[in-house]
């Protein structure tokens, strides 16, 4: 994974440098976060059709996980109510996911498994995709680019992936996806959580 450095902050976001500042996170202090909630811009199959119904509460729910943390793995087994997925026939530049905090972190990374499906789904993962935050007032900054997953390593069990993301007084970190690893037009995320601590 490689994460392009420096901060861009969007015209018209001054209101954000105030509420979102990057920081280093003490190692003592460090929790595991996971979201209280999450949205994404789509998501695949209804709720009619357990068997095709992957929505994007799925990333924070814990299924599919065994352990907790860095010490984490996702089954790579295919089992339909482990992962998010898009909608199919999407742009996969245009898919996002939003993750709730449920209060103001200093975060020092973000934990992410990938889509993790045998066969010829790992090509559905997240390659490429650009990081937002925002404190409790919702006003986003772009906080890195160029951020990519490696592709799913299955069929054996899929590790986490640590990616930096240094910031203070976040609630909310919104995903914006570019590219996958090939699959057209549907893309996946398997569970995400975050390393802070409470803002003070």
């Amino acid at each position: 994974m490689r994460n392009k450095g420096k901060a861009t902050w969007m015209i018209g976001a001054t209101a954000a440098l105030s509420l979102v500042t990057f920081a280093a996170s003490s190692a003592k202090d460090v929790i595991l976060i996971t979201p209280v909630s999450v949205s994404a811009s789509s998501f695949y199959g209804v709720a009619s059709s357990p068997n095709l119904y992957h929505p994007p509460q799925l990333m924070i729910d814990g299924s599919g996980l065994t352990g907790t943390g860095r010490t984490a793995v996702h089954t790579c087994v295919y089992y339909s109510k482990t992962w998010w997925l898009s909608a199919g026939g999407i742009r996969v530049a245009s898919q996002w996911v939003e993750f709730d905090l449920g209060a103001a972190y200093t975060i020092s990374n973000a934990l992410v498994w990938q889509m993790a499906a045998s066969g010829g789904l790992r090509t559905r993962g997240v390659r490429e995709f650009t990081i937002k935050v925002a404190g409790p007032e919702k006003v986003f900054s772009t906080l890195s680019t160029g951020n990519v997953l490696n592709q799913a390593t299955c069929p054996d069990e899929e590790p986490v992936q640590v990616v930096p993301l240094a910031a203070t007084n976040v609630r909310y970190v919104r995903f914006e996806i570019q590219s996958n690893w090939g699959a057209p037009n549907i893309v996946g995320l398997s569970e995400v959580r975050f390393e802070g601590f409470l803002a003070r």
